[in-house]
């Protein structure tokens, strides 16, 4: 397998400001960006929960080169 796909959401409570609202996926995808051997799928809003704005995230960790043992 070269690759796992990875797909979970996260909440924003209703009273965080609408100008961090308007960046917030852009932020989760930096995030995802700057990791090691991942490659960055999507992050959007996905709906309305019951406390929180829901935003998903998805990505693909990526296997990493087989380094041999010394």
């Amino acid at each position: 397998m070269t690759e796992r796909r990875v797909v979970f959401s996260i909440g924003v409570v209703y009273q965080t400001e609408y100008e961090i609202l308007k960046k917030t996926a852009d932020m989760l995808r930096k995030v995802v960006d700057d990791q090691h051997y991942v490659r960055f799928d999507r992050a959007h809003f996905k709906g309305y929960a019951e406390f929180a704005l829901i935003f998903e995230i998805v990505y693909y960790v990526l296997s990493p080169p087989i380094r041999p043992h010394t």
